[in-house]
């Protein structure tokens, strides 16, 4: 009976790992495709204008933004390197919040919390640093591969 509890317990922390690794990765995707495309580029110009960090460079620093975001995501999809970008993550979202914060403080009074909604994603990419990776992300199959001596599948 014990062992069969343990074993449901580590299969529910692998479902948890994996919704959390999906969920991150598709909000760090709709992110970077939402920025570039779906949503109105000129306002994310706009904001990123108002940082006065990148100069004349705001539109690079716009494409870069949103290719970083959507790597992030893309790596979380597929599960590359789990832990590590959990820590990316957080670090990002803090200098994020930080900058936001500096520039346009009434931002934290939104009634729709845009910045405050960063709390909880930012817990969530911790809890995805202290589970570790699932047992359907390409580092545990990179592992499983490296201790028999076969290469990584695919599928």
């Amino acid at each position: 009976m014990a062992k069969t509890t343990v074993q449901n317990l580590e299969t529910r922390a692998d479902y948890a790992v994996l919704t959390l690794r999906i969920g991150l990765a598709f909000i760090w995707i709709w992110e970077s495709l939402g920025t570039k495309f779906l949503f109105d580029p000129d306002r994310s110009l706009a904001l990123l204008r108002g940082t006065h960090l990148f100069g004349d460079l705001v539109i690079p620093a716009l494409n870069l933004i949103c290719a970083f975001e959507l790597m992030i995501g893309v790596m979380l999809l597929i599960g590359l390197w789990v832990r590590p970008l959990a820590w990316v993550q957080i670090v990002v979202m803090a200098v994020f919040m930080l900058v936001i914060a500096s520039v346009y403080p009434d931002l934290y009074k939104e009634p729709t919390a845009p910045i405050a909604k960063n709390i909880p994603i930012m817990a969530a990419a911790l809890a995805t640093w202290f589970l570790g990776p699932d047992s359907r992300s390409l580092d545990v199959r990179r592992k499983r591969a490296m201790e028999s001596g076969e290469a990584p599948s695919s599928g």
